[in-house]
């Protein structure tokens, strides 16, 4: 439980500092554009695997922050019990993970968020895939009408 609160405080407070990112500024636009010219954009290798994740989560919107994990197919599960999302996660790279989690979040027909799911796994390989089922919460299964993926995220 302790892992899951620090997941979820860790990911709200990577999303905190990045949103301190979004270019509003106090600085006119002669001063921004002196640092510009002053600064170059360091070049970034993309790995084939990573282009193919690209384009998956354009398909299927879902890519871990640092672009090595990748959902590939998402749909949705009932059983007797639940209904939920289920899908694999791809390790896309040559590192192993100790953790992974997939959280989803579930709507009603008015497009209001009604609840959570999640599924987490120890030991992702390198190169591997995961099959997850994130399974709502919530009791009243009969009033969700669509789900989207949250996050997806590892270490």
């Amino acid at each position: 439980m302790r892992r899951r609160t620090f997941l979820a405080t860790t990911g709200l407070a990577s999303t905190g500092l990045l949103a301190g990112c979004s270019g509003d500024s106090t600085e006119s636009p002669k001063e921004s554009s002196r640092e510009a010219e002053q600064t170059t954009e360091p070049t970034t290798t993309t790995t084939t695997a990573q282009s193919e994740a690209q384009q998956k989560v354009s398909e299927y919107g879902a890519i871990s922050p640092d672009g090595n994990l990748v959902i590939t197919s998402i749909d949705w599960f009932q059983d007797e019990y639940q209904i939920g999302a289920q899908g694999i996660v791809e390790n896309i790279s040559d590192r192993d993970y100790e953790y992974v989690q997939v959280l989803i979040n579930f709507y009603d027909k008015e497009q209001i968020k009604i609840g959570d799911g999640l599924d987490n796994t120890s030991g992702l390989e390198a190169n591997s895939k995961w099959r997850f089922k994130a399974g709502y919460l919530g009791s009243d299964t009969g009033t969700v009408e669509y789900f989207k993926v949250n996050e997806l995220t590892g270490y």
